[in-house]
């Protein structure tokens, strides 16, 4: 059986944007950045890695993501439930926690 009910709507680049800033505006404090190291670092400096279950896991890792949780292991602390972002949005979000460097 195919589930047709979200067949043949196109929700928008414009629209899709508006709802991933909305998601982001829910969770400023848990945005983070790729670094050198290729390491993600989040505004405290703590240093996160994207968790395999992701399905950005096997992707190139992008410049910045925000997510909802974080998974600690011995070594390791993953992000979980994670979205890619974009800097700007943080600098018109939240330019009170993020300025541009």
């Amino acid at each position: 059986m195919e589930n047709k009910t979200f067949e043949g709507i196109d929700l928008g680049t414009a629209k899709c944007t508006r709802i991933m800033k909305c998601v982001l505006s829910g969770h400023i404090p848990q945005a983070a950045s790729l670094s050198t190291d290729a390491v993600y670092r989040s505004i405290r400096g703590a240093a996160l890695h994207i968790s395999p279950d992701s399905c950005l896991y096997r992707t190139q890792q992008p410049k910045w993501v925000v997510f909802t949780s974080v998974q600690s292991t011995g070594d390791k602390t993953y992000m979980r439930d994670l979205m890619v972002i974009q800097k700007d949005w943080l600098l018109e979000i939240a330019p009170h926690y993020y300025t541009e460097t």
